[in-house]
């Protein structure tokens, strides 16, 4: 395996794992059961990419060829019930509180841009790299696609529509990532672009509020 190819290894295993803590943690918040922890952490991992490839034709998805990306993002939820269960414990709370709502979005952020650059990479590599609308629409609904599923589980307005600045971080970040690659930059470093501006966007929207208008 070459550098490139392992730094996109990289930063799949890491948006798996980002999503996984950000989807357990809100199930936990939600008051879900196991079941409904493990449901939620696997559902924000992998529902943008299972959105992407049936967009691409690669059916079935990808992930029923590699159980190791439902295994690890279930044994990440598990973790992330188990530690909650025991600070709730100890506390008589739920212990879900205002650092622990921060460390989420976080998670969440760190998913959302290490998803997008690769949705954009899997339309490439299925041959549209000259159809800069179909990459840069399925780097966003990879980015975007688990995590819309994931709010909708939990009866909750999906981020994209009500968060400041969440699905325009992803389309930020997966235009830069198409537009170095088409001129031709280290992929290395359209890899980086892409991801690290999705998730600055990101981080900067939430803490200082940045949001787009609304009617009222």
């Amino acid at each position: 395996m070459d550098l490139t190819n392992y730094i996109f290894g990289v930063a799949e295993w890491l948006g798996i794992i980002a999503f996984s803590i950000s989807g357990a943690m809100l199930a936990v918040e939600r008051r879900f059961d196991l079941f409904g922890v493990i449901t939620l952490g696997v559902i924000s991992t992998l529902g943008g990419g299972i959105i992407r490839d049936l967009l691409l034709g690669q059916t079935p998805p990808r992930f029923f060829y590699n159980y190791r990306y439902v295994l690890v993002s279930a044994l990440i939820s598990v973790a992330v019930f188990a530690v909650a269960k025991r600070v709730s414990g100890k506390n008589n709370s739920l212990g879900i509180g205002e650092k622990l709502l921060k460390l989420n979005m976080i998670f969440d952020a760190i998913g959302l841009g290490a998803f997008t650059v690769t949705g954009v990479q899997a339309a490439m590599d299925f041959g549209h790299e000259k159809n800069a609308f179909l990459c840069i629409s399925l780097g966003v609904i990879t980015g975007i696609g688990g995590g819309v599923l994931r709010d909708m589980m939990s009866q909750r307005a999906p981020a994209i529509l009500v968060k400041h600045i969440y699905a325009v971080a992803a389309i930020i970040g997966a235009i830069l990532y198409y537009w170095l690659f088409i001129m031709a930059i280290d992929q290395r470093i359209c890899l980086m672009a892409g991801m690290v501006s999705t998730v600055v966007v990101r981080l900067l929207a939430s803490h200082y509020r940045w949001g787009l208008p609304k009617a009222y």
